[in-house]
């Protein structure tokens, strides 16, 4: 995708990813350090090959809702540059100052819009036995992880990219993991108390 310098790369999983970012991320390519993240949602590719008709419908639909809102917003955003520009000519032909709102016009004041991304509902992810774990405290570090997840049986391995304040905790089951999932999702930890998600890895 060539757009304002960003590009989209698709992995088979999140650890392969994860693993990308954290030994690229700050990488100098054609002269400026690249800024590496998680996409927000499922690439087409992924959906389609985990997924069934019904769901990639349901995916594509989310994502073109997502594409026409932000296409509105800049729409209207760009309409009310262009209407405080009109009235602050308008302004300086009859004399008044630029700053001064015209009669007739209400001025309104200038608001920061922040698009809000998609969120991935958790229907959409197959269980699984190995539970993505996000919104991580800074000070969190695998033995944290353990100790949290080690309470549930048939935990097997825990990684993390502090990088990314992400981590995995894989089980021996699928049943298992949701047990683990269902019990630690929403979990507070740091001196922040900050809630972590916890859902399934995305196949």
């Amino acid at each position: 995708m060539r757009r304002k310098g960003q590009a989209f790369i698709v992995y088979d999983n999140p650890e392969s990813a994860g693993e990308a970012i954290e030994l690229l991320q700050g990488f100098e390519l054609f002269g400026k350090e690249m800024n590496l993240a998680f996409a927000r949602t499922r690439s087409d590719v992924i959906v389609k090959r985990d997924g069934d008709d019904t769901e990639f419908e349901a995916h594509k639909t989310q994502r073109l809702a997502l594409k026409e809102q932000k296409r509105v917003e800049f729409e209207a955003i760009e309409a009310q540059k262009k209407a405080e520009k009109e009235g602050a000519a308008d302004s300086l032909k009859r004399g008044a100052p630029a700053d001064e709102t015209p009669a007739g016009m209400l001025k309104k004041p200038k608001t920061k819009t922040t698009a809000v991304p998609a969120a991935l509902p958790d229907d959409f992810l197959q269980p699984n036995k190995t539970l993505f774990v996000q919104n991580l405290p800074a000070e969190a570090d695998e033995d944290a992880l353990r100790a949290l997840f080690g309470r549930f049986p048939g935990l097997v391995d825990i990684r993390m990219f502090a990088a990314r304040n992400v981590g995995f905790a894989e089980y021996t089951s699928e049943e298992e993991a949701t047990v683990a999932k269902n019990n630690t999702n929403g979990t507070t930890m740091g001196p922040e108390q900050t809630p972590i998600r916890v859902t399934y890895q995305r196949q």
